[in-house]
């Protein structure tokens, strides 16, 4: 047994007694397999997990379920004041949790602008993360709220009917392979256009039908002002001098 001045560490074999968080992120269950096999092979691991007064897991819920698969005991610390902030903080300091691990820690918490979030992602599952929050909040992308739990959406049915329309802009790439409709300046770009001038010049439906009638005008571009050129000239089309919109984002 090893002590510190706030800590101690111990060791078990009851690795029944510990209890997952609740908000806690997923299991990656191949990587909890490979450490399975390497203390199998190696013996115990002697990086600890972390627990709090109650048994909870804070840190190290893949050992844990590595060490139960494997018939082996676990080092564990208790660190009594701890919960599920701390849990937060804890794995954004060892970097060890993605983007998604957040949004579900924060969903299973009841947070139901995450709910939204993930619900978003199961409709458009090939559109990025990024770009998901990027439709969610009205073409801003602040990737450090996510993390903070401080992510609201700002309107979920029109990111939804905006992502609805990208996802209808495939068939352009399905016809004319320089075109990605998912790259992600063409997505931010079109959000740009679509956040100011969406009924106000701009329409959905008849940039649809201008993109299955001439998917030969779409390409493949390096930045954000020949993307919007590149809009433009297509939405303008074989339209009237005076019925012709100029796009300024």
């Amino acid at each position: 047994m090893s002590r510190t001045k706030e800590h101690t560490v111990l060791y078990t074999t009851d690795v029944e007694m510990f209890k997952p968080t609740t908000t806690n992120r997923n299991l990656d269950m191949s990587r909890v397999k490979d450490i399975a096999k390497s203390m199998a092979n190696e013996g115990l691991l002697l990086v600890p997990i972390t627990v709090n007064k109650r048994k909870q897991v804070i840190d190290g819920e893949h050992r844990l379920k590595a060490a139960k698969i494997a018939g082996k005991g676990i080092y564990y610390l208790v660190a009594n004041n701890y919960g599920e902030k701390e849990m937060v903080q804890m794995n954004r300091n060892n970097k060890s949790w993605a983007m998604k691990n957040y949004i579900e820690h924060y969903a299973k918490g009841g947070n139901k602008h995450y709910k939204k979030l993930m619900e978003f992602r199961t409709m458009f599952p090939k559109i990025a993360l990024s770009n998901s929050i990027y439709f969610l909040q009205n073409g801003s992308k602040t990737m450090k709220s996510v993390k903070e739990g401080t992510f609201k959406v700002t309107s979920f049915n029109r990111g939804v009917r905006w992502a609805e329309f990208i996802m209808e802009l495939g068939n352009v790439s399905n016809i004319n392979n320089s075109f990605r409709y998912d790259h992600t300046i063409f997505i931010r770009t079109m959000v740009s256009v679509l956040k100011k001038y969406e009924g106000k010049g701009f329409e959905i439906n008849e940039f649809l039908d201008k993109s299955y009638k001439y998917p030969q005008l779409f390409s493949l571009c390096g930045d954000s002002d020949t993307y919007t050129r590149m809009i433009e000239k297509i939405f303008n089309h074989n339209k009237r001098a005076d019925k012709k919109i100029f796009i300024r984002v």
